[in-house]
């Protein structure tokens, strides 16, 4: 079976009232897809290069359970996901969704650095 790589990109929703008092929700799901195409971008400029069949997904909503939720609804085999490299303290911090990821997923984690 050929490898299909699955690109997921998760945008935390916008839940400020001040926000969506005057921004419309068609307005916020533009603003969700743009910053998911520019973070996936690189990334598929080079398996485009490469050759290599992907997907790519940009969904707003809670991070951990999102990934974990589309790895398990798309038969994944593996998620392989980035560790954010920002050092110790902040990365304690921003580590959560990775730690969560590790912990609530049924499938194998890579995490690259």
């Amino acid at each position: 079976m050929p490898l299909t790589v699955h690109f997921l990109n998760v945008q935390p929703r916008i839940l400020s009232g001040n926000v969506r008092r005057f921004v419309s929700q068609a307005q916020i799901n533009v603003y969700y897809r743009k910053q998911g195409e520019i973070a996936l971008r690189g990334a598929r400029r080079l398996l485009d290069r490469a050759g290599v069949k992907y997907e790519f997904y940009i969904i707003a909503g809670p991070l951990v359970e999102t990934i974990v939720n589309e790895a398990h609804e798309r038969r994944c085999t593996r998620i392989v996901m980035g560790t954010r490299g920002l050092g110790k303290v902040r990365g304690m911090v921003l580590g959560s969704v990775t730690y969560g990821v590790v912990h609530l997923a049924e499938t194998p984690v890579t995490l690259v650095k």
